[in-house]
């Protein structure tokens, strides 16, 4: 028992599984998500074992992502920044691009 790990009561207890939360219909909830994604002129000294450091200027991207919860259908958008504005004119594009799935409605 010791081997396998049961040698506790805690071990043969039923674990409950992930209480997930889900909204009942499509377009209740869009979830907005921000993910920064580095560019980089040439390949780093992981690939040609030589640090060099002249990626000057290379940067970030953006990558903006709207995910309807109840269908999981995402829009996506890389954008150069990540600021406020950036993000609204993102969910201003995600809006009616869900409502042509009929995901959301109401939208113009």
């Amino acid at each position: 028992m010791r081997r396998e790990g049961l040698n506790h009561l805690s071990a043969l207890e039923l674990v409950e599984p992930p209480r997930r939360y889900e909204h009942e219909h499509p377009g209740d909830l869009l979830h907005l998500n921000i993910k920064k994604l580095a560019r980089f002129r040439h390949s780093g000294h992981r690939v040609t074992g030589v640090s060099v450091k002249d990626s000057i200027g290379a940067g970030y991207e953006y990558v903006h992502v709207a995910i309807d919860d109840r269908s999981r259908i995402a829009y996506s958008e890389i954008n150069p920044a990540e600021r406020a504005q950036d993000a609204i004119a993102h969910l201003e594009a995600a809006a009616p691009y869900h409502a042509t799935l009929g995901i959301i409605t109401g939208v113009s």
